[in-house]
């Protein structure tokens, strides 16, 4: 008789499995053909990001460097508030017929937070993701008039600026889109002091140019106050560089799609050591 309510069981626990795979499959492709529908990008994603990714930010921010956690809360609902405009003919316009409008800044968010909570004021982005960044920092400029920083973007395809080139009043004194090649940036307007008390962000996507930068700063002797990489790979450029450099602390961060269409990006961020902290 037990072996009959074994064999019973079994086949319910089936039952049960088979049930939440097809609910968890249909649920998938209803989000992804949602997203197929009415989301525009197609190489580089943006994300919403959920309450709990948020809190993991928070905590995380404070425990690793030290971050009020009520200044990285202030900067998330600030972003979370944002108005984007949507152009007209964005659909059609070669521009911005894959820039998504909502106002995903994930971990462009890292990059303000640390602007804010350090003495430094160069920011260079070296791939950039439709001109996000530069979207957030120039409404946030607009917000606090105190905030004072340089921007330098590089990227070589000219239609990576869409999402910030097809907004109102942007201030161009400030926040500069460079659409050339890394190579020929880092030799035309390469600036030891200004790259060594700079947030640098590595997101070329291209592992050629990846290489190139970190071999450039190498060569010149350079090391940014602060690095953010989406490249964390054991072999990538990035964590060649700070392993080789043992100046800088390092901590790893997972952001998550709301939507659950997309897989988690993670981003390292290097900062680096005070004298008195290195030497100890």
């Amino acid at each position: 008789m037990k072996y009959i309510y074994g064999i019973l069981l079994s086949i319910a626990n089936f039952c049960k499995r088979f049930y939440y795979v097809n609910k968890t499959i249909f649920l998938k492709i209803l989000n992804l053909y949602s997203w197929l529908i009415f989301s525009k990008e197609h190489t580089s994603f943006s994300f919403k990001l959920s309450e709990k990714n948020k809190l993991f930010i928070l905590q995380n921010l404070y425990s690793d460097f030290g971050i009020n956690m009520n200044h990285v809360n202030d900067i998330l609902n600030f972003s979370d508030y944002i108005k984007l405009k949507k152009p007209f003919f964005s659909s059609i316009n070669p521009k911005t017929v894959d820039v998504n409008f909502n106002v995903n800044f994930d971990y462009t968010i890292l990059v303000l937070t640390f602007l804010k909570n350090s003495e430094t004021n160069f920011i260079y982005e070296f791939g950039f993701n439709q001109g996000r960044l530069a979207l957030l920092l120039n409404k946030y400029q607009k917000y606090e008039k105190d905030i004072k920083f340089k921007y330098y973007g590089v990227d070589i395809n000219k239609r990576k600026g869409g999402l910030y080139q097809s907004q109102n009043n942007l201030d161009t004194d400030y926040i500069n889109l460079h659409f050339v090649d890394l190579n020929y940036f880092l030799k035309k307007h390469f600036d030891y002091d200004k790259f060594s008390k700079s947030i640098l962000i590595s997101s070329t996507h291209e592992k050629t140019s990846e290489n190139s930068l970190f071999n450039y700063l190498s060569e010149n002797n350079t090391y940014p106050e602060i690095i953010i990489s989406d490249n964390i790979r054991e072999d990538s450029a990035y964590v060649n560089f700070i392993k080789k450099n043992n100046i800088y602390y390092s901590s790893i961060y997972c952001f998550e799609d709301l939507s659950q269409n997309h897989q988690p990006l993670y981003i390292g961020i290097s900062k680096k050591l005070s004298q008195t902290t290195s030497s100890e």
